[in-house]
């Protein structure tokens, strides 16, 4: 049986922050002492009026362990195996990386381009599966396909594509290796790895420590080695009118413009994100 205890519960949020202050700063701390606490059912509400709550050791001992996590610079959406993406919420650990804002304006160009039913669909590097699933919700009868290099990738996908209800098909392969795809798509869209190596330097440790460095990172002698060989795939496995659908690297906009036009690509455009970055590109071959 487990024991119970009260605690007030501005005590424990004060203390609770001020564990966290050295690592994140007084305002990221409040904010993340905060989404711990309304995790564990106590509500801001209850610690703005110093409400006692009880507490039983097994929640009691989840609050500390994880914030324990947090002081470590585990990311939040970790800590809870979860993030929320395009109003939605998914699951994650650290076998994928966590969804991101620029990552739901990729999604917005395509649900801006594409409202046809029933197409087929290829997300490459699927990861959570963030950007398949939501294509298949948002998308009449889309049918589609998640490929990824890592076989715990994709187990989070299927379970993802389970919890909303979807069925999608996946595919454990290195896109680098094949010279063929299954099929003829609709739609390509990739969020590839494309951080270039020398830009660890320049990156917090929440993210260089413990998201995968296996879809973030790419040679610095080549950094666009995944665009180079989806185009290739693309250029023979897209249906005619079929588009192509990229996340960069913000410092290549410019280099993924002429590597599309060297490949015979029409109507390139680069799109910026909420930050004024070249972030999206999109294109097609005919």
């Amino acid at each position: 049986m487990n024991q119970r205890s009260t605690h007030s519960s501005r005590t424990l949020y004060i203390q609770m922050v001020s564990q966290l202050i050295p690592v994140y700063g007084e305002d990221e701390s409040r904010q993340l002492a905060k989404i711990l606490f309304e995790e564990h059912g106590i509500a801001f509400e209850k610690i703005m009026i110093d409400e006692e709550i009880i507490l039983d050791s097994t929640n009691e001992l989840s609050i500390y362990e994880k914030a324990d996590l947090l002081k470590n610079q585990v990311p939040i959406q970790y800590v809870l195996g979860k993030a929320h993406f395009f109003g939605r919420e998914f699951i994650v650990n650290p076998s994928v990386l966590i969804p991101r804002q620029e990552t739901e304006e990729l999604i917005n160009e395509i649900l801006i381009d594409n409202k046809k039913p029933h197409l087929d669909i290829l997300d490459i590097g699927s990861g959570s599966g963030c950007i398949g699933i939501t294509l298949a919700l948002e998308l009449k009868h889309a049918r589609v396909t998640a490929m990824d290099i890592d076989g715990a990738a994709l187990d989070v996908t299927l379970k993802n594509a389970q919890i909303h209800g979807i069925e999608i098909s996946c595919m454990l392969e290195d896109v680098l290796q094949l010279d063929q795809l299954p099929g003829q798509f609709d739609i390509i869209v990739s969020n590839p790895p494309y951080v270039m190596e020398r830009e660890k330097l320049s990156m917090l440790p929440n993210v260089l420590n413990h998201e995968p460095h296996k879809a973030l990172f790419v040679p610095d002698e080549d950094p666009l080695r995944f665009y180079k060989k989806i185009i290739a795939l693309a250029k023979k496995h897209l249906k005619p009118k079929g588009k192509l659908y990229f996340e960069i690297n913000e410092h290549y906009g410019l280099d993924m413009i002429r590597l599309c036009e060297k490949n015979g690509c029409a109507c390139v455009r680069l799109v910026h994100d909420l930050h004024g970055k070249d972030r999206i590109l999109k294109t097609m071959f005919d």
